[in-house]
């Protein structure tokens, strides 16, 4: 089966994460201002798929912690349907 994850964003914020089986998410938010939890991280060079060593490609991230998704099958289904038609009447 393949991996589906449903992000509902308000104002955004990620508010909740639901997927159609159990699996990792991690959000990565680069809008720290404001932010008492942040962390520093190595930006990953996706044309040689491995982490940047350029010191200067590290960039701060908002530290949210981890989070675990509901799963929530039948709701997902519904979701990427609810999407699909609305691609279709656009």
């Amino acid at each position: 089966m393949e991996g589906k994850v449903v992000i509902f964003v308000n104002g955004g914020l990620v508010q909740s994460i639901i997927t159609n089986r159990p699996m990792q998410v991690q959000v990565i938010d680069s809008d720290v201002e404001g932010c008492d939890e942040v962390r520093t991280i190595r930006e990953w060079d996706f044309d040689k798929n491995c982490p940047n060593e350029n010191p200067a490609d590290l960039y701060d991230v908002f530290d949210g912690g981890d989070r675990e998704p509901t799963v929530n099958e039948p709701a997902v289904d519904h979701y990427f349907d609810q999407m699909l038609k609305e691609a279709e009447h656009a």
